[in-house]
């Protein structure tokens, strides 16, 4: 009676034991997960850069979405844009000293011509309100430089 109350008792804890490794690999795996779609350094109050020639502490998804934030600042200030016509030459981001603060220059190229193709270089400062991603993220824009409002003046100036 002993022997079998032993293996019952052995059987049981290393069952549980089994189902809290399972349990523990799962949200392991899930917060790898999750950790892809985070901004990196958001609550940080360190600067640092991100990205850059020399420097990447993103992983595709995050650096797309850079780009977005980058892309949807210009259609706030300059207004809509066709981006098919545009192709991306580079990035650099900077996380900034304030949570959720960053600084982000990017370069398009226009595809519209083929034999005009200018280069548009845009310089945004932003406070993102919310690190994943996944979700539609309200943000400030604290700087905005952008070649695109130049033409615009001159197109502005030229309707005069």
């Amino acid at each position: 009676m002993n022997i079998y109350k032993n293996k019952t008792t052995l059987f049981t804890l290393i069952m549980v034991a089994m189902i809290f490794l399972i349990a523990g690999i799962v949200m392991f795996k899930q917060l790898q997960v999750t950790k892809q779609y985070l901004l990196p350094a958001f609550n940080s109050t360190k600067s640092e850069v991100l990205i850059s020639n020399r420097v990447d502490k993103t992983n595709q998804k995050q650096e797309n979405a850079f780009i977005d934030f980058g892309k949807s600042a210009v259609e706030l200030e300059d207004g809509k844009k066709n981006w098919d016509d545009f192709d991306v030459k580079s990035i650099w981001v900077k996380k900034l000293a304030h949570k959720g603060e960053y600084f982000i220059v990017f370069v398009v190229k226009s595809d519209v011509s083929s034999l005009f193709k200018p280069n548009f270089k845009t310089s945004v400062k932003m406070t993102i309100k919310q690190p994943d991603i996944r979700k539609d993220s309200k943000y400030t824009v604290n700087y905005y430089n952008s070649d695109f409002s130049k033409i615009n003046a001159k197109l502005n100036y030229n309707d005069e």
